[in-house]
């Protein structure tokens, strides 16, 4: 089964930044909202593989960054799982999800980075 893959545009290039399998935990990118605060995308492949999906985990709660995983704090599965906003659904054949991410740390900038479903 094809992942979502997700690239990295670095130096003039794309470069592979990781994928996500069907039935693998959701992936995340902290970001910097415009009113400073941070906030979190986060991206998973379905189980069965027929898309993936992008989204804004909207009123982020307190979460902790382990390196490979991150974790986020709220009440119940149900209350993080109704505050994600869709921002692109990705099937296979569909043309790449491209976004630009505000680093939340100081002086970090901006990277670009491009979703696939293959």
């Amino acid at each position: 089964m094809a992942p979502l893959e997700l690239e990295v545009y670095r130096k003039g290039e794309w470069v592979q930044g990781g994928s996500i399998r069907p039935g693998e935990p959701m992936g995340s990118i902290a970001y910097k909202r415009p009113d400073g605060s941070r906030g979190l995308y986060v991206f998973a492949c379905s189980p069965d593989d027929s898309k993936s999906a992008i989204y804004d985990y909207g009123q982020a709660g307190p979460e902790i960054d382990l390196g490979k995983f991150r974790v986020v704090k709220e009440d119940s599965i149900e209350n993080f799982l109704r505050q994600l906003e869709v921002l692109k659904t990705l099937k296979r054949g569909d043309d790449p999800y491209i976004m630009t991410v505000e680093i939340p740390e100081p002086g970090q900038g901006s990277i670009r980075v491009r979703f696939t479903h293959k």
